[in-house]
This record gives C-alpha cells, sequence and structure tokens, in this order.
C-alpha cells in the first residue's frame, strides 16, 4: 500500500487501517495483516502464521501475515507476548518467541510431521504430548497444584514442588 510510507505523523497513519507507525521512529508501515499469504513474505517483519485462536477446520489452521512476535512485542512486558496465543515469553532469551501450538505441520508444510515434532522439542519449553500436538510443558504452564490437577496431562510433584508430566499405566 504506497500510501502508509507517505504519512508523517502517527495520527494521520493510525487513521489507515491498513497502516501502522512504528514505536521508537518516525516510520509509517504497511501492517502485516494487510499482506495476503502469497505476498506476506515480501516485508521482513511479517511472516505467515497458523492462528491458533481460530482452532483447526478440517484438521488444519488458517494460516494468516502476522507480525513476528519478537517485533511486534519488543517493548511489551511478558503477559503482553503471553495474551497471544500465536506468541510466547522466552524467558531464557528474554524475548517473545512464537508459541509451541504454532509447531504443527501447517505452519511448516514443505517438511516432514517428523521434522516439525523434532523443531517442537528443540524449545526447551515445549513438548509433544499424547494427543500430537505440540505444547508447552507442565512445568511451563502451571506454578500452582490446584492449576495443574486440573490437566489430564499433567500432575503435581510435591517433592520437586513442580508440575510435571502425567505418566501413562501400562497394563
Amino acid at each position: 500500500i504506497p500510501a502508509c510510507p507517505t504519512y508523517t505523523s502517527a495520527t494521520k497513519c493510525a487513521a489507515d487501517t491498513r497502516c501502522q507507525w512504528l514505536a521508537g521512529s518516525s516510520d509509517c508501515v504497511r501492517r502485516c495483516e494487510s499482506y495476503n499469504t502469497t505476498a506476506c513474505g515480501i516485508d521482513t517483519r511479517c511472516e505467515l502464521q497458523s492462528i491458533i485462536s481460530s482452532g483447526q477446520r478440517a484438521g488444519h489452521y488458517t494460516m494468516a501475515c502476522r507480525t513476528q512476535c519478537g517485533i511486534q512485542y519488543a517493548t511489551s512486558a511478558a503477559s503482553v507476548c503471553n495474551a497471544n496465543t500465536n506468541c510466547m515469553y522466552d524467558n531464557e532469551l528474554s524475548q517473545c518467541v512464537k508459541s509451541c501450538a504454532r509447531y504443527n505441520i501447517d505452519e511448516y508444510p514443505s517438511i516432514t510431521e517428523a521434522a516439525v515434532d523434532a523443531l517442537c522439542l528443540s524449545m526447551d519449553v515445549c513438548t509433544i504430548e499424547d494427543d500430537g500436538l505440540c505444547k508447552k510443558g507442565c512445568g511451563y504452564r502451571y506454578s500452582t497444584p490446584a492449576a495443574c490437577s486440573y490437566d489430564d496431562w499433567c500432575w503435581w510433584d510435591a517433592t520437586r514442588t513442580t508440575c510435571t508430566k502425567q505418566c501413562t499405566v501400562i497394563p
């Protein structure tokens, strides 16, 4: 959208829903959300994301162009990052990153499901649950016994005072 760079004030930029003012600069740029899935990759701030909050339809997530988590929440608190289901705050990296749920075949259509699982497991906070989905590990999801006990995949380890993955009984 050629108009965005011509706006010289944050007010004029914000008045155009296709544009956004970059914090800490004097630049008005096109919103990633205004790109279609084909053109999304031309802007390095943007990436195709599986829209986790919409759930799956016919076994697949809807894909849409969005601002990368690390860019969108670069100056935000962890809680603001974590409020977006497509993003999560990584305490070790001290930055907002893609959520565990986004390690799915829709987000990585050119590699095998096993390779997607390996990417999931390469993130310290992520694990593959018995349902085959990449999720935050129990210890990262819950910090209290009450919250942990409501999740069938997790149990509270009183000795270590942490929530951990539920063991399954072998018949």
